[in-house]
């Protein structure tokens, strides 16, 4: 009897520890996750400060050199999608859809406005004429 009382009294103190470092695991957690929350933040802040010139690190900026690379894949994306999107809407005054590229309006022969574009000097991309920032790294065009 004092056998079983022993064999349940031991398992009661493994639950209870069990419990305990589920506890204190979930407590690892959630610091954890405020932790990395902060590091986003502190990056996503420095990250736009050296955008804005107000970084002079050269080690702080070389971490981040390659952001911009992606600010470009992340942005000629979202353009295709523009574009898939705007396929299906591209109508001639006459109410003709137009195709996409071609010059004229196949049904009434009116001139299709063709948008004029710059290239931005920081990352090469092209934007709008009337746009006063890049879309793409949001440096200042004009």
């Amino acid at each position: 009897m004092n056998s079983i009382v022993n064999i349940i009294n031991k398992n009661r103190e493994k639950i209870e520890e069990v419990k305990e470092i589920s506890r204190l695991k979930k407590i690892i957690e959630k610091a954890e996750d405020e932790k990395i929350k902060i590091f986003l933040n502190s990056g996503i802040k420095i990250y736009e400060m050296i955008r804005r010139n107000e970084v002079e690190n050269k080690k702080i900026i070389d971490l981040f050199d390659h952001i911009t690379d992606w600010d470009e894949i992340i942005y000629e994306a979202n353009l295709n999608i523009n574009d898939i999107n705007q396929k299906e809407n591209e109508t001639c005054e006459c109410g003709n859809i137009l195709i996409k590229g071609s010059n004229f309006c196949c049904n009434c022969g009116k001139q299709v406005d063709e948008e004029i574009t710059l290239k931005c000097d920081h990352c090469l991309n092209y934007i709008d004429e009337n746009d006063v920032f890049c879309g793409c790294c949001g440096r200042k065009i004009k």
